[in-house]
């Protein structure tokens, strides 16, 4: 597979990064080149505290608005904007 690098310098976060499709969509996007916000309710406490070149995973239930909010902050202090 050829990288483009069309996600260069793009921050992408992917929900439900833990499962098949999530964890595809995840390595699509790091092939080209984004840094991936891997964001799941079943990520395990020792991936959350690590960095993995181009994927950082966060837990996140999609369904709590201040999860959500958190993350955004976190985001936005880190990589400055989506």
């Amino acid at each position: 597979m050829t990288m483009s690098g069309q996600f260069s310098g793009q921050t992408i976060i992917v929900t439900g990064s833990e499962g098949g499709l999530g964890r595809a969509i995840v390595e699509a996007f790091v092939i080209e080149g984004g840094r991936v916000i891997c964001a799941d309710v079943k990520v395990d406490e020792a991936a959350v505290l690590s960095d993995e070149g181009r994927e950082v995973k966060r837990r996140l239930d999609v369904s709590s608005e201040g999860q959500w909010i958190a993350l955004m902050d976190e985001v936005e202090r880190l990589y400055g904007r989506i």
